[in-house]
């Protein structure tokens, strides 16, 4: 396969029907890359693409892979055959030469005069066919436009319809919507007393919970109070008990104390009577 050969019948076969190489990589769903690379003769496509391309520009696979149409290989055959033609007859004779030539002219005149003829009678049959073509086109023309005038006439009776149509139903719609609104309007504001009441119940329950524990502060606080004044009587009491005691202890000790005292001096003063008795004896 001849690379260079494919992309430029590729580039004269998009040329000639007019497109862009956007246009041909849209069309076989390729990017305007792979286009402009099947040009440059760098890459060429899948054998599917080849088929349709073949398919869509009727060409022939083998021209398209060749990278020549059968035209221009005819028109390099019919140049090779009149080369031959041409030193064939410089080989031929001057006077056969000017038979053939005469032999042309008159071939080239006759189909000449033939052609005249049947241009003359195209151009007849033409005229009339345009005679023919330009009534039916003004039948043709008024039918479109009383067949436009009849749709248009509909459509206007349509949209008029469907005017109504929708401006019922815009007004079902904002109905509707109102309804809606007010529904979700009054859920909120429901949603909103319930959210209040709620706090309130809490607020409430968060005060009695306030209250009981500052209750619950005093009555430890007294109860606190009742167990230390308590302590501090039993501790009084205690220190009185025990101040006592020591009193009444110390009371005994006195007491003995000067008892033993009246006893020494009982025995001292006994023992001094004794003494005098003695002298007096």
């Amino acid at each position: 396969m001849q690379e260079d050969k494919f992309g430029k019948l590729i580039k004269e076969i998009r040329k000639k029907n007019n497109l862009t190489q956007k246009d041909l990589a849209d069309k076989y769903h390729v990017t305007y890359q792979a286009v402009s690379k099947w040009e440059n003769g760098k890459n060429m496509p899948d054998v599917t693409i080849l088929r349709e391309i073949a398919q869509d520009f009727n060409v022939s696979l083998d021209d398209l892979i060749d990278g020549e149409l059968k035209e221009k290989k005819d028109n390099k055959n019919k140049i090779k055959n009149e080369e031959v033609i041409i030193k064939s007859e410089d080989i031929l004779k001057p006077e056969e030469i000017m038979k053939q030539e005469e032999i042309k002219n008159n071939d080239s005149e006759n189909k000449i005069e033939n052609d005249e003829n049947v241009l003359s009678h195209e151009t007849k049959e033409e005229k009339t066919i345009e005679k023919e073509e330009n009534k039916i086109s003004i039948e043709e023309k008024k039918e479109i436009i009383d067949t436009e005038n009849k749709i248009k006439k509909e459509e206007n009776k349509i949209s008029i319809e469907e005017k109504k149509e929708n401006i019922c139903t815009e007004n079902k719609i904002e109905k509707e919507e109102n309804v809606i609104k007010i529904e979700e309007n009054k859920e909120l504001i429901d949603k909103e007393n319930k959210r209040e009441n709620e706090e309130n119940i809490i607020k409430t329950e968060e005060k009695t919970i306030k209250n009981e524990e500052n209750n619950l502060k005093e009555e430890e606080n007294k109860e606190n109070q009742d167990e230390s004044k308590s302590k501090e009587n039993s501790i009084e009491n205690e220190d009185n008990i025990l101040k006592a005691e020591e009193k009444e202890e110390n009371q005994d000790e006195n007491k003995n104390k000067e008892n033993q005292i009246e006893n020494e001096d009982n025995l001292f003063w006994k023992k001094k009577i004794k003494t005098k008795i003695k002298k007096t004896k």
